[in-house]
């Protein structure tokens, strides 16, 4: 089987993982109110360029600080709540299987 095939195969594997259909769940369950999805999308646009910014450290520290209250509020809703949790459990499954592939190359190279 070629290396293509093998990621094929991989993505199959990881779609039929519970962490990955309870994070689709949780995105569909966001997607079905626009407000909330806005928001959300508003919070990542924001955040993504507060950190591709390249401004003096102290105002960093004090849009990140609106950042995190921002995220504090609308993190209390039940659907976001359960986006966040969905995600951090997909993202620590995503991260278990890079370390598998790192120790087993690893392994190999030391062989």
């Amino acid at each position: 089987m070629g290396l293509n095939q093998t990621a094929k195969v991989l993505v199959r594997d990881i779609k039929n993982t519970r962490e990955f259909n309870e994070l689709k769940r949780a995105k569909a369950d966001i997607e079905k109110y626009k407000d909330l999805k806005d928001e959300i999308e508003r919070f990542q646009r924001k955040q993504r360029e507060i950190f591709s910014m390249n401004i003096p450290k102290r105002e960093s520290e004090r849009l990140a600080a609106e950042l995190d209250e921002k995220f504090r509020s609308f993190s209390k809703n039940p659907k976001v709540s359960r986006l966040i949790r969905a995600g951090k459990n997909f993202n620590s499954m995503m991260g278990k299987i890079y370390k598998e592939i790192n120790d087993e190359l690893d392994y190999e190279l030391r062989r």
